[in-house]
């Protein structure tokens, strides 16, 4: 009895208050359709008027109207004039797109927001205060959420689609929220997960099917925010969190389904992104490492539905793959390798992570091994599976390798794609090559030479060494790959030209850092002064070689590069050697300096003639 005064107390002054403001917004909704009626019905009778004055009597119509008598006098009634709806009243009621997205659309969207949060507040209350059991919980939700879908139909059937929408999103919502309540949200729970897992499998068949019957992709994403939101609003302070994850792979499981069907925008995308958010959500809120096999199941098994999706939308039905699909392929791996790599990173299981960014790069090159044999034409799908295949290749060097090879690991990779990108003639597979080259050079030279600098334990011999080999390594695949382009003879000013000139010139300079700080280390173990002479020497003698490189390879970049090179050590003798060295020192340096130099100034003179004609250059 005090439930139903309660609920009487409360419910029929609610009931009252909706009412009170309902009428009037539909009364006023009513009056400006009907408005909007009248002026368009006016609008047609004053064009069929236009029409019907504007239109020439055939002759033999006028002929026969003139022979025939003139009828007899009718007697005048003045007619019954209806009051219609001056056109500027039907203009001022007008509304334009905009105004009628917000009106139309964003309010009545936020308005289906507002009541399920209200409703949501206002049965909190009354569950926390004890007025009504688990079972009338649930009985009061379903109710309510049947009847929303019921009204959504009723609005369908009408033709008020938009209304027809909003109902049923919201009927769905709540359908979700009362499922996973019966076995997620109640201690003890009213169902058995088994028994709720079949109830929660007909929630979403029926979402789904509704979104197919009122063809709305709207309503198959409210279904799936819906779906997502139904855990976080019904958390408790206890970890169910095997009711969570098959709850979750549930509703991935019918959104897959679904979008195979109907390529509808942004509802797997939102499913997989908040999918992992609400993973991560309860990960820092109730992760025990010996959870960590089922953690890992879950995501291994979210990671499979949607990667089922991509073969089956887009190798098995023949789909054309969008940028949306495109960027969830991508978002699948890495959301899987980041929570992979996470839940292994354990002494125990350290190991296996980069085995399983193998096992991932094995399953995206096989899918990119598909799209060549069954979808050649889709070439952006194409470059995308060998890209993702080849970022979780490079994934493995930084878990498997010590730190100075990781570049090493990086370059070799970026020659690979390099050529194989020259071979196919794709520019897509040289632009991964050249960003993975990019990445090793970065590496070697932010991370291994000036973040940590290089540490050469002695004795030690120059390039043979923990830091000199792998620099070389990154150095040789650079200097490789502009010589693969080389021999592709790429037309001049072309992109392929100008990417080979900086490629040789990046390789050529980083060449010249390895080898300055090889010789400087080595020598500075001898006598500080023996260093410098021995770095400017090393410069000297460098600028030669890039020169010759230059003349032979026809490369004006390389040469310009040994001017500067030559322009370094010059200064770096009368500024530094000079005051810095003495005796033989001293001299040396001078005296090197000045027979490499005058070696260059020989070497111009005797190919002249060579440079100043265009055509050999542009020959080359």
């Amino acid at each position: 009895m005090d439930v139903l005064l309660i609920l009487i107390g409360v419910g029929v002054p609610l009931l009252l208050a909706l009412a009170l403001l309902a009428v009037p917004i539909i009364a006023l909704v009513r009056t400006f359709q009907l408005s909007s009626r009248l002026g368009r019905l006016e609008e047609e009778l004053h064009k069929l008027r236009r029409l019907l004055r504007g239109r020439p009597e055939p002759a033999e119509t006028r002929e026969a109207i003139a022979e025939e008598p003139p009828p007899p006098p009718i007697p005048v009634v003045e007619p019954v004039r209806e009051e219609l709806v001056p056109m500027q009243l039907v203009e001022e009621h007008a509304v334009s797109g905009v105004e009628a997205l917000i009106g139309g659309r964003a309010l009545g969207w936020i308005a289906v927001v507002l009541l399920l949060v209200a409703g949501a507040f206002f049965l909190r209350v009354i569950f926390e205060r004890g007025l009504i059991g688990p079972l009338g919980r649930v009985g009061i939700g379903l109710a309510v959420s049947l009847a929303l879908c019921a009204a959504g139909y009723v609005f369908h059937r009408r033709g008020w689609r938009v209304f027809s929408e909003m109902l049923t999103s919201g009927g769905v919502v709540l359908l979700y929220l009362v499922t996973f309540a019966t076995f997620g949200f109640f201690d003890p729970p009213l169902l058995a997960q088994r028994h709720a897992g079949i109830f929660l499998v007909a929630v979403i068949v029926e979402a789904l099917a509704l979104a197919v019957l009122y063809e709305s992709p709207t309503i198959a994403l409210m279904g799936v925010i819906g779906g997502l939101m139904t855990p976080l609003l019904l958390a408790t302070q206890v970890d169910h969190y095997l009711e969570l994850f098959a709850y979750l792979a549930l509703l991935d499981l019918g959104i897959v389904m679904l979008v195979l069907f109907r390529d509808w925008w942004a509802s797997a995308t939102v499913a997989l992104v908040g999918t992992h958010a609400i993973f991560w959500g309860w990960y820092a809120a109730n992760y025990h490492p010996a959870k960590w096999p089922i953690a890992l199941g879950f995501v291994a098994v979210v990671f499979l539905l949607f990667l089922a999706h991509t073969i089956l939308g887009q190798l098995v039905r023949g789909r054309r793959a969008g940028i949306e699909a495109l960027v969830r392929l991508v978002l699948n791996a890495a959301m899987f390798a980041a929570a992979g790599y996470v839940l292994l990173d354990t002494k125990e299981l350290a190991s296996w992570a980069s085995t399983g960014a193998v096992g991932l790069a094995i399953v995206y090159a096989c899918l990119a091994w598909a799209t060549v044999a069954g979808r050649r034409d889709d070439v952006r799908l194409l470059a995308v599976t060998i890209a993702t295949a080849m970022g979780l290749i490079a994934m493995v060097f930084p878990l498997e390798a010590e730190a100075a090879w990781i570049a090493v690991g990086w370059a070799a990779q970026g020659l690979v794609l390099w050529g194989f990108g020259l071979r196919i003639r794709s520019l897509a597979v040289r632009v991964m090559g050249a960003a993975f080259l990019a990445l090793a050079a970065g590496r070697l030279l932010f991370v291994d030479t000036f973040a940590g600098g290089p540490k050469h334990a002695w004795p030690f011999v120059p390039l043979f060494n923990s830091y000199g080999t792998p620099a070389i390594g990154v150095v040789a695949a650079i200097v490789a790959a502009s010589a693969l382009s080389y021999l592709y003879r790429p037309r001049r000013l072309s992109l392929d030209f100008v990417a080979m000139r900086l490629l040789s010139v990046a390789g050529f300079l980083l060449l010249w850092m390895v080898l300055s700080i090889e010789v400087f280390d080595y020598f500075r173990e001898f006598e500080g002064r023996m260093s410098q002479t021995a770095l400017s020497v090393l410069w000297a003698l460098y600028a030669v070689a890039t020169l010759l490189v230059g003349f032979r390879f026809g490369s004006r970049p390389l040469r310009w590069l040994a001017l500067g090179v030559f322009a370094l050590t010059l200064g770096k003798v009368v500024l530094i050697d000079t005051a810095a060295l003495e005796g033989f020192y001293r001299v040396t340096a001078y005296l090197v300096l000045a027979v490499v130099m005058g070696a260059a100034a020989w070497s111009y003179q005797k190919v002249k003639r060579a440079l100043s004609v265009p055509a050999v250059e542009e020959n080359r």
